[in-house]
């Protein structure tokens, strides 16, 4: 089967496309560089892509994403033109890598984003699929792993109460094989159904990293106005005003996970970590 994989730089993309490839799958794809392991179009969101390129794939996934704040039209549009192109080129199948934060009620750029994209291609016919956060060396996760790797004290929001939608990098790939295998569209809402809480996470990273962490309780709310802005002077953090925003509509969520439809016998939180991390499983 081959497959083609916009973003294969990104966190999602390229352990996507190495977990496809060690199975046998033929992947190409795209990027804003020149991938080394893989066949890469260097493509921006937004730029026209030779058709060429798209014959023959069997299965389209888009992951890219440009993170820019204010990159919304171009997320959107670009992301479209690309599914255009490739329905003219004869791509039977294409996948949405969405996000559980698509929601009609979304506060987040990230969230209006992914659910203006999902309506159009959920309007033609295609598969979406939604992963909570996700579990790995990458991403947001990734990011929160480098704060407790460096800081000796971090605020844990809301106490570390809210239960968080998340799952394991390679069980998502795991999950979309699965799907590309089904050959069915749909959509399909992945994160662990046992919902561990954030301070659940964060104390198991603290025992994972050997680290002698103070976490102080701090409401999510404080974080809006310095987060907001750092972000209007410009000033990159590891976690922004978007991602909180999404932190604060997401407690509860809105899309019902049907993982287990899918994996019959998804990891716990502790293996996943274990094989991010590559610590011993109790």
């Amino acid at each position: 089967m081959n497959i083609f994989v916009t973003g294969l730089n990104g966190f999602i993309a390229s352990h996507l496309a190495v977990w496809l490839a060690d199975r046998g799958y033929r992947v190409t794809g795209t990027s804003r560089s020149a991938s080394g392991r893989f066949s890469t179009t260097v493509w921006h969101l937004g730029d026209s892509i030779d058709r060429a390129k798209l014959v023959g794939v069997d299965v389209l996934i888009h992951a890219a994403h440009d993170f820019t704040p204010g990159a919304m039209n171009a997320n959107v549009e670009g992301t479209l033109r690309l599914e255009r192109d490739a329905a003219a080129a004869g791509v039977r199948r294409q996948i949405l890598v969405s996000s559980i934060s698509a929601r009609p009620d979304a506060v987040s750029e990230y969230g209006r984003t992914k659910l203006a994209q999902e309506e159009h291609f959920l309007r033609h016919g295609h598969t979406v699929v939604r992963p909570g956060t996700v579990l790995g060396k990458g991403g947001l996760f990734g990011r929160m792993c480098g704060l407790i790797q460096t800081l000796p004290v971090l605020p844990l929001l809301d106490g570390g109460k809210a239960r968080m939608t998340v799952i394991g990098i390679y069980d998502l790939c795991r999950a979309i094989e699965s799907i590309l295998q089904s050959d069915v569209s749909g959509q399909y809402n992945l994160y662990y159904a046992d919902r561990p809480t954030l301070g659940e996470i964060m104390r198991l990273l603290r025992k994972i990293f050997g680290r002698k962490i103070l976490f102080v309780p701090l409401p999510a709310t404080f974080l809006l106005l310095p987060l907001s802005l750092l972000q209007c002077l410009h000033i990159r953090t590891p976690v922004d005003v978007d991602n909180l925003k999404g932190y604060i509509t997401g407690m509860e969520p809105y899309h019902l996970t049907n993982l287990s439809e899918i994996l019959p016998q998804p990891s716990t939180l502790e293996a996943a970590l274990a094989d991010v991390w590559k610590t011993p499983k109790q």
